[in-house]
């Protein structure tokens, strides 16, 4: 999460964009314990990151201005479509988020 966290702010910085902040990185962990907790898991998987990631940066980037929510997209998707092969549920539910 770290590594996605400072990757993209540091785009959003170098793209003129809305930048992600400690309190967005909290919505995100709270995602990801709420995907947790609707599978009745106590504890957050791989699966529930990888929800979390989709659910937040999609509802994130359509706050950023067209161009640079465009540009973000595929640099989010590029990151997250490796992980979607592992859980084909996942991805059924998220591709046209995604629009892969």
């Amino acid at each position: 999460i770290s590594v996605i966290y400072i990757s993209f702010r540091e785009e959003f910085h170098l793209k003129k964009g809305i930048m992600i902040t400690s309190k967005n990185l909290e919505s995100l962990f709270r995602i990801i314990g709420a995907s947790a907790r609707l599978h009745l898991r106590e504890k957050a998987t791989n699966e529930d990151l990888l929800i979390g990631l989709i659910v937040f940066f999609s509802s994130f980037l359509e706050t950023q201005p067209r161009l640079i929510g465009k540009i973000l997209r595929k640099k989010l998707e590029k990151i997250i479509y490796p992980l979607l092969k592992k859980f084909p549920k996942v991805f059924y539910f998220f591709q046209d988020t995604l629009e892969i």
